[in-house]
């Protein structure tokens, strides 16, 4: 399935399969080359259109021929409630995530564990190319986010190894 994703300028799309949704929230498992990445969490508001034609039905059979299907699903209960839930939740599994803004005019990009979750913003320490943890914390405005990932492997094995400087 194709999720098409607008906001302002920006335009883009995600692949993968809906796990859950609420009114304001989807939770998509992403799918990449007919492998099963991580989950994102994508604001209905910025959804712009949904595609499942006959070639994604088509690559939908390659990932049940190759058993691919089989590793998609979440154990854990994400509450799509409003972004202060839907961080709350993510920070209680101990996953660090990757936040974009990409409908602002540079674009905004950070990952990190989350350290504060208030009413309109959340605060997430960076996490640099080097895997040094930053500070002060990168605090971000809710109404700014147009897509959270979370225990996803590229995020996974970047925090794995997190360094702090002395």
């Amino acid at each position: 399935m194709r999720i098409e994703r607008q906001k302002n300028e920006f335009k883009g799309n995600s692949k993968g399969y809906i796990l859950d949704y609420s009114n304001s929230f989807l939770l998509l498992q992403e799918v990449d080359d007919f492998r099963v990445l991580g989950f994102l969490i994508i604001p209905i508001e910025t959804i712009s259109g949904v595609r499942f034609n006959k070639d994604d039905k088509y690559q939908d059979k390659i990932m049940f021929w190759e058993k691919q299907k089989e590793k998609i699903g979440i154990t854990y209960k994400i509450d799509l409630t409003n972004w202060n839930t839907v961080f709350q939740s993510i920070k209680a599994t101990g996953h660090n995530v990757i936040i974009e803004g990409e409908a602002l005019n540079d674009g905004y990009f950070t990952i990190g564990p989350i350290k504060r979750v208030a009413k309109n913003a959340v605060s997430i320490q960076y996490v640099s190319t080097g895997g040094f943890l930053e500070m002060p914390l990168d605090k971000i405005d809710y109404t700014d986010i147009t897509i959270v990932q979370f225990n996803d492997r590229y995020i996974d094995i970047f925090s794995k190894y997190l360094r702090v400087k002395k």
